[in-house]
């Protein structure tokens, strides 16, 4: 069973996301910041990380941008779901190594979808290490 991680400081959309995934067989980790996010992975690698953008004192770009800059998490499939969907935000969420980025309110159907894109993403990279 693949873990997601979702970092959002909506509880709303955790909640959301939560039910989704976990209806879809996903175990799921939640933190409400991108500082919990951080700390969370000194423990726990997820499977596939889902990250807001905005976010007090540490935002999604900043945690992706501390998720990429260290070996132990920087191979990680990170999606960004936010409200900041302009184009110029996708090319900077990309350019910080965002493998996905989907605005919210996200359809059900496109976020199982990109889930199931990343953690098979993450078992091709494992098994061409291994």
């Amino acid at each position: 069973m693949a873990t997601i991680l979702i970092i959002d400081d909506d509880p709303q959309i955790i909640e959301f996301l939560s039910k989704l995934l976990t209806g879809e067989g996903y175990r799921v980790l939640a933190k409400q910041s991108g500082q919990g996010g951080l700390d969370i992975l000194k423990t726990i690698i997820p499977d596939a990380i889902i990250v807001d953008v905005m976010m007090p004192m540490i935002d999604g770009y900043q945690f992706l941008w501390h998720l990429r800059s260290s070996e132990a998490t920087a191979s990680i499939p990170t999606m960004m779901l936010t409200s900041r969907a302009s184009k110029n935000d996708i090319q900077y969420g990309k350019s910080l190594g965002a493998d996905m980025y989907l605005a919210k309110p996200p359809q059900p159907e496109e976020l199982i979808g990109a889930v199931k894109s990343m953690t098979m993403m993450l078992a091709e990279t494992r098994r061409q290490a291994g």
